[in-house]
């Protein structure tokens, strides 16, 4: 995105010291510009211009520039070179600063690969560096833009500043992770199948038998599904959840669907689970599901078993079939993303504790007794967790933590969960009955934590889970602690509330961000200044005569009136999802819909098409007018094409109009065409429905009440689940700013 403005344009980001590295002295982040994501610095001229990266404590800063990508650095001369000749300098004309001038060998190029080499290095804490590049009067050249996509807050934060207009602004967060969301598992082991299509699994096997066609994947599954269906009614195929390939047979199988000749059971751990739940088709989407420890199977999305076995384990995919021939389609998984919202707890009960620095806690009663040293919060947890660190493991210290149901005894009763750290010990302690297990020792960096995910409680050290609890919690819980002996502290005391309803991206309510999960509205300072949208804005990026305004308003230009020279065509893939748009105008000819290529330039592009044509609905499929005047419309009605698998629907406002009687399997894009110049098409967008958990990212609209506070505030409340290095947060910009840039 570009940044053009008065000021001077700026680039900032943050080093963050994260929990591991919290008793280090020293945090560095010698990578902090180069994970600006495709810089681009666009000038005529660079003699004199000056990058100048400022902090807010200079005097616990140092900066480097490393030797990456072609750019070297001589400490004792301060020249800067590129590929071996000299193209800068730095310069220290202050001590609060960090300044690199450019000469006149300098390039666009040159100019991007030497912010990407400045690093710096702090001690104590988490540091806010600024880049700001000017002239050598210290003013901001009018010929000079920045161009940079940026990684969300989980990767480090970059905001920019100075937007130029802030009237329908948005941000668009985007992932290209190829595991996010919905894939074709790989499937790293393979006896005697036959994959086609990467999706389609056949058993070619020499001989029938369980133990001679099986397939497992190498794609963990935590939170997520596997789904597929059956190629026949005849054949005898089991499917789901395994955490190891530790032989060929089924019994491996920790939770599967068994399709046996038509009917459908469950089968764990090689028992099968009777009566029958059914029969099924060729057509039926079998799919296993495994939210947080609990399994649940489902047929053609309705759930029609739930475990009573729960797993902590990572799971994979693994299909197996009993005779040759048999095989299955379609076979796709798709990782869940349950967002996690950290925050301090209330401490708004008990006796004998004092707070400090908001989440640690000492407990400073006289008398020594597990009554008189506790501590109940308020908040609740549904599902989530409790984590904390012990500040000693000396004799005579015992602490307990963990899931309290209500405060009523006052002492260690109440917790119906609980880690017993004793001394420099853990065992395990739930509802007053103290388990003599010894689960290993404890010291005061070991992370503790008590999780519960649905009815299952576990207990963990530093993330690895020690015991899983045999009680099933089916009640709000909230957090207690409790010591024995005054004196006794634990620190980094924080909640975890676990989003059920999920998101691959998301905005953390956080300092003055709020957001409101079910209207998906986001406040800053109490005021809505954005909302959340689930759709996305297609990419506009081939076709003849047209512009983009406002980010999703299609305006045609061109002519006299021809369907030949008209058209925009999105390189973005729907295979289950839908476009929507609203018309401009009521009485000009234009066919919006799913085309599978870009190939012939006109309407007969379009494989299935909405045509609307002086105020009528018509259906245009493949150059023919499958269907006419089907209904009016106005310039307020929702118009969409959806796709469910291999069905195709045309709806108004949500209803349902027409249903295609012609089936896909194929890829499909959004395209548009017109046949007059100046038809309009409005509030363009796409969704996908298999990314119910945003995997293909979303955006953020801002209002006319955000300031440039808010969006910068909001920019950094985003998070994202995902490692690839190429998820990036884009600023899109209105019309007005757009054109402000071409100036």
């Amino acid at each position: 995105m570009s940044i053009q403005n008065d000021s001077p344009s700026m680039i900032s980001g943050a080093v963050l010291v994260h929990p591991d590295d919290a008793l280090s002295q020293d945090a560095a982040d010698t990578t902090l510009f180069e994970k600006v994501d495709n810089v681009e610095i666009i000038n005529k001229e660079y003699k004199g211009v000056v990058f100048l990266f400022t902090t807010p404590k200079p005097e616990e800063v140092s900066y480097v520039v490393r030797n990456v990508n072609g750019v070297s650095y001589d400490i004792d001369t301060g020249q800067v070179s590129y590929k071996g000749k000299v193209v800068g300098n730095r310069v220290d004309l202050l001590a609060d600063n960090f300044r690199i001038v450019l000469n006149d060998i300098a390039t666009d190029q040159i100019a991007e690969s030497v912010v990407r080499a400045v690093g710096v290095d702090f001690a104590e804490e988490a540091q806010d560096v600024t880049l700001c590049v000017i002239d050598g009067a210290g003013q901001k050249s009018e010929k000079l833009i920045i161009k940079a996509s940026v990684a969300p807050v989980d990767q480090n934060p970059i905001h920019f500043i100075h937007h130029p207009d802030l009237i329908n602004i948005a941000l668009r967060c985007k992932s290209f992770d190829p595991k996010a969301g919905v894939f074709i598992p790989t499937f790293g082991e393979n006896i005697g199948c036959k994959i086609t299509n990467k999706d389609t699994i056949t058993n070619n096997a020499t001989a029938d038998g369980w133990d001679k066609s099986i397939v497992f994947s190498s794609d963990v599954i935590k939170n997520g599904r596997i789904s597929l269906t059956v190629g026949q009614t005849n054949a005898e195929v089991i499917l789901g959840f395994s955490a190891s390939f530790r032989s060929h047979h089924y019994d491996i199988i920790e939770y599967g669907i068994f399709a046996d000749k038509g009917e459908t059971y469950i089968i764990e751990n090689g028992v099968t689970h009777k009566p029958s739940f059914g029969s099924h088709t060729t057509n039926d989407v079998f799919a296993v599901e495994r939210t947080g420890y609990t399994v649940t199977y489902l047929k053609n999305e309705f759930v029609f078993y739930t475990s009573t076995m729960h797993t902590v384990q990572p799971m994979y995919l693994c299909i197996t079939f009993a005779k040759i021939g048999a095989l299955v389609t379609n076979v796709r998984q798709h990782n869940f993303y349950i967002p996690v919202v950290y925050f301090t707890p209330k401490f708004d009960q008990g006796t004998g504790y004092k707070v400090t620095n908001t989440n640690t806690i000492t407990f400073v009663s006289p008398t020594p007794a597990w009554s008189g040293n506790i501590v109940f919060s308020s908040d609740v947890i549904g599902e989530g967790s409790v984590s904390l660190r012990v500040g000693q493991v000396s004799a005579g210290k015992e602490v307990m933590l963990g899931f309290a149901q209500k405060y009523s005894q006052k002492n260690y009763q109440d917790i119906d969960y609980a880690l017993y750290v004793h001394e420099d010990t853990l065992r395990i302690a739930e509802s007053g009955r103290i388990y003599e297990t010894v689960l290993g020792k404890c010291t005061t960096s070991d992370v503790l934590a008590v999780e519960r995910h649905g009815s299952v409680v576990t207990y963990l050290k530093n993330g690895v889970v020690l015991h899983t609890s045999a009680k099933k919690s089916t009640k709000a819980m909230h957090l207690c602690i409790t010591a024995l002996n005054n004196n006794t502290k634990v620190v980094d005391v924080q909640q975890r509330n676990f989003d059920s309803r999920g998101g691959f991206f998301d905005v953390k309510t956080i300092g003055d961000i709020n957001v409101n999960q079910k209207t998906r509205e986001v406040s800053y300072k109490n005021t809505v200044v954005a909302i959340i949208n689930q759709n996305t804005i297609p990419r506009f990026n081939q076709g003849i005569k047209f512009t983009i305004t406002n980010m999703n308003t299609v305006t045609f230009m061109g002519g006299a009136g021809s369907w030949y020279n008209r058209i925009v065509f999105s390189s973005d893939v729907i295979k289950n999802g839908c476009i929507s748009f609203k018309m401009g105008q009521t009485n000009r000819p234009v066919v919006l819909g799913f085309a599978q290529n870009y190939i012939n330039q006109n309407y007969y592009d379009i494989t299935y098409g909405i045509y609307t044509s002086n105020n009528s609905l018509n259906i245009m499929e493949s150059g023919e007018e499958s269907a006419s005047a089907l209904g009016q419309y106005t310039v307020d009605d929702i118009l969409s094409v959806e796709r469910h698998d291999d069905i195709v629907t045309y709806l108004k406002n949500g209803v349902v109009f027409y249903t295609s009687v012609h089936k896909t399997i194929a890829d499909m894009h959004l395209c548009i065409t017109a046949y007059d110049k100046d038809s309009k098409v409005v509030d363009v967008q796409q969704r996908n429905f298999d990314s119910k958990y945003d995997t293909d990212g979303f955006y953020i609209g801002f209002n006319d009440k955000a300031s440039q506070e808010a969006i910068d505030s909001i920019a950094e409340a985003v998070s994202c689940q995902s490692v690839a290095l190429d998820t990036t947060v884009e600023i899109l910009y209105s019309v007005k700013a757009i054109s402000a840039l071409k100036k």
